[in-house]
Parts: C-alpha cells; sequence; structure tokens
C-alpha cells in the first residue's frame, strides 16, 4: 500500500489497485484558489438571483448526468 505527501491515491481494498492519483495542492496554490473563488463569489455569485444561479446548478447536474462514468 503507497502513501504519499504530494498526491492524493486511491487504492481499490479488494484488489489493492491503484484507482485514482491526484496531485495535492501546494499551501500558495490553495491560497490562490481560495482567493479566486472569494473574487468570484462577490464579483458575480453573490448578486446572482434564485432563478440565475439554479440555471448555473441545473446546467452542472446536466455536465454530470451526461458524463456520470467521468464523475463517480
Amino acid at each position: 500500500m503507497a502513501y504519499s505527501k504530494t498526491h492524493s491515491i486511491s487504492i481499490n481494498p479488494y484488489t489493492e489497485e491503484e484507482v485514482y492519483k491526484k496531485i495535492l495542492h501546494t499551501k500558495e496554490q490553495t491560497q490562490e484558489i481560495l482567493e479566486k473563488s472569494l473574487a468570484a463569489y462577490n464579483n458575480s455569485w453573490r448578486d446572482a438571483s434564485f432563478e440565475q444561479r439554479a440555471e448555473v446548478l441545473n446546467a452542472v447536474a446536466a455536465e454530470m448526468r451526461t458524463n456520470l462514468d467521468k464523475y463517480a
């Protein structure tokens, strides 16, 4: 079984096969992502109406349903 400080690794417990591997963000990358998320919220999402938010979230849900295997 492998552990990593730089990657998140998903392992099938039955086969011990690596299923998924994702590079982890550095503290600086995480801070940048959080700052961009806050800016996006402050610049558009915060003032979006319920209908506008519903339209975006419904589009996200449709994308996920269309590509279920990719997101499962």
